[in-house]
């Protein structure tokens, strides 16, 4: 699988309501966190024939770029860069996996269209 969607109410808890505008950043870093730690969200990195681009003795490089269009929204592309990002940070760092802004090995596109996130 190479993407996954939520619309933003996803990342309320426990039937929180609150209108879309005034969801926090925060929010979005909580949600993919859980994503990660449950499975719903994975990164493979094979290639076209199976073979894995990464090993134990390369670190994972990566980052998170966000195009947001819509709205209106409490944040900006660059804070939803930075709560995935973060959140990605935290639970791949076991695995090897720090962010870089430049020279990265993979890159993780955040974005959000309205009420939808959409990460691929």
């Amino acid at each position: 699988r190479y993407h996954y969607h939520f619309r933003l109410k996803d990342c309320l808890r426990n039937g929180e309501e609150m209108e879309e505008e005034k969801i926090p950043k925060e929010a979005l870093y909580e949600h993919i966190k859980e994503q990660l730690l449950n499975g719903t969200v994975s990164v493979d990195l094979s290639d076209k024939n199976g073979a894995t681009k990464s090993n134990s003795k390369h670190k994972t490089t990566f980052r998170v770029t966000c195009d947001r269009i819509g709205g209106p929204h409490a944040w900006q592309a660059p804070d939803v860069e930075y709560e995935i990002g973060g959140a990605i940070a935290e639970v791949m760092e076991p695995l090897g996996w720090k962010p870089k802004m430049e020279d990265y090995d993979v890159c993780i596109r955040a974005d959000v269209v309205g009420d939808l996130v959409v990460l691929g």
